[in-house]
């Protein structure tokens, strides 16, 4: 109606009931009445060629961890055009998005396609008897759709949901230990299925307790659980591969330096208007969580704008340089390039600013690769070896706990699974690197691994075996936990408990300037300088702020910062 409004909610705000009662009435807007039925007769054309329509049938962009109710749309144009033409054969093929970091250049994506849906005949005749018949064909038919797109999607009730499956799926040990894209998400799906079926078990929600304190501690220490295994090496180990990835990560820096000077512009401009525009799109909408839908749409958007208009202006003015070079420039490359047309040099500049982009992208994610790593080398130099082998060991036992209650209850959901086991299930997937950038650094990074393994070995070598303490011997022969009697069916309770460093031990870490932390890491690596001494009134020698944090630590049951 264009008088009359009928609200569907009691409105309780002051504000609300004075504008609804004003004596002249309360102007409000109507979506006009939109005639589709152009839209549904090209489509019925598009269908009767043999063509293909795609179709988003949530009918909007979100980032929630399942999907909005479908619109009916898909359904009246599949149902319609099979009733027109029954010889038709018409099928939906349900396709699934499924993204890794989408807001973020350069993430991955996996495209699942599932089983074909033939339209009911059923259903067709019900909808060409019009009238209820016809709305109830399209809602059975619409329940039919959901069904096949969450067969290749992934749906948890929230993100919390997703999180623990996410983070199991990561702990479970597959016997194919090295997952393609495509099986992670396959993978990820069956393990929020088995995880329906099975929350209320006991055995289902001690392990959830469990990861939950374990992804807890991981926060706390600001690491991921590909980098827990990473951390069981030595403090003389830590120390030098800290090092060498401080070297490489250098080397890295420096190859992707030039092109991300040039691409500066983009990242500044994309991360700011991106999340200006997300903000907005919170405000206003009632299904987004983090609108990361909207930042990837809007970095795209201002990319493929602003990277052609900066290489534009960096190609013209290196033409002008070239034309118009002062002295001190006037090199055998300069003279040689100012030989060749305009057109060909605004056209090297051009390649030459897009090499350096892709090769700084490429180079750049080793580097990130690289500086994600060297935080557990961190903790493990500062911390010892003690917190990071129990994080270790709780780790492996929750693993093998995952693992086995998987391989217990997945027959009962997949009958298949005992014999075929993931790496059957889910296919190949395999993954192929052509482009010469791309070998590149992988064969860099290569290097910088076999670096790594014979630096491990000369270490091991040197030290040799070393001779343990009688605190550690203690410390490794005392049980963390008392005796547990094994019952059957009972899988045991973690022994490991969260026992991370003070906050006062964290901040006085936190303000040791880099510099001193890697001269002490240098020292203990390399052998050279001496060792703290203790006069004969049982105080330490006044040192250097490091020192004073290893005095005021030395009490503490784990001995944080125990450099000796």
């Amino acid at each position: 109606s264009d008088t009359r409004l009928r609200i569907s909610s009691e409105m309780r705000e002051l504000a609300a009931l004075e504008l609804l009662t004003q004596a002249g009435g309360t102007a409000y807007k109507v979506a006009p009445h939109v005639n589709q039925d152009d839209m549904y007769r090209a489509v019925y054309d598009r269908l009767n060629k043999g063509e293909c329509i795609g179709i988003f049938p949530e009918g909007g962009s979100h980032d929630r961890t399942e999907m909005l109710p479908l619109k009916a749309g898909a359904t009246i144009m599949a149902l319609g055009a099979t009733a027109a033409n029954p010889e038709l054969g018409l099928k939906i093929v349900p396709t699934g998005l499924n993204y890794f970091h989408p807001s973020k250049f350069r993430s991955r994506a996996v495209i699942d396609f599932g089983q074909p849906i033939d339209v009911p005949a059923e259903l067709v005749e019900k909808y060409r008897q019009g009238g209820d018949a016809k709305r109830q064909a399209c809602d059975d038919f619409l329940s039919i759709v959901a069904d096949g797109l969450k067969q290749v999607t992934l749906n948890t009730p929230d993100l919390e949901t997703l999180k623990l499956i996410q983070a199991g799926r990561r702990l479970y040990q597959p016997t194919q230990h090295s997952l393609t894209m495509a099986q992670q998400v396959e993978l990820t799906r069956r393990f929020i299925k088995g995880y329906t079926v099975y929350r209320d078990l006991p055995a289902v929600a001690e392990l959830r307790d469990r990861m939950a304190d374990y992804n807890m501690q991981l926060r706390y220490y600001g690491i991921r659980d590909h980098q827990v295994e990473t951390m069981r090496v030595g403090r003389a180990e830590a120390g030098a591969l800290f090092v060498w990835r401080v070297v490489w990560l250098l080397i890295m820096g420096l190859i992707a330096l030039p092109g991300t000077v040039i691409n500066a512009p983009v990242f500044v401009v994309t991360s700011v208007f991106s999340k200006r525009k997300a903000r907005a799109a919170l405000a206003a909408s009632t299904v987004k969580v983090r609108a990361l839908d909207v930042i990837a749409t809007w970095k795209i958007l201002i990319a493929l704008v602003l990277v052609p208009f900066l290489y534009t202006v960096y190609s013209v003015l290196a033409v002008v340089f070239v034309r118009r070079a002062p002295t001190w420039a006037q090199t055998d490359v300069i003279k040689q390039v100012s030989t060749m047309s305009t057109v060909a040099i605004y056209l090297w500049a051009w390649a030459l600013a897009s090499f350096m982009s892709y090769t700084a992208l490429v180079f750049g994610e080793q580097a990130v690769d690289i500086v994600k790593s060297i935080r557990p080398l961190f903790l493990t130099l500062v911390v010892g070896s003690e917190h990071t082998e129990l994080l270790a060991r709780q780790r492996q036992e929750l693993s093998d706990d995952i693992t086995e209650l998987v391989n217990e209850l997945g027959p009962q959901i997949y009958p298949e699974f005992s014999t075929t086991r993931i790496s059957e299930q889910l296919g190949d997937g395999l993954t192929t690197h052509s482009n010469l950038i791309n070998e590149s650094a992988d064969a860099f990074h290569r290097k910088m691994r076999m670096g790594e393994q014979a630096l491990r070995k000369r270490i091991n070598s040197t030290i040799g075996s070393r001779q343990t303490s009688p605190q550690s011997e203690s410390t490794e022969e005392t049980p963390l936990a008392g005796p547990s009697e094994d019952k059957p069916n009972q899988r045991r309770g973690s022994k490991y408990a969260f026992n991370p460093p003070t906050p006062r031990t964290m901040e006085t870490l936190n303000s040791i300037s880099p510099m001193e932390f890697l001269s002490t890491v240098t020292g203990a690596v390399l052998g050279t300088g001496s060792p703290s001494a203790e006069s004969s009134d049982g105080k330490h020698e006044a040192g250097s702020q490091f020192e004073q944090t290893r005095r005021s630590t030395l009490e503490q049951k784990k001995g944080l910062f125990y450099f000796t």
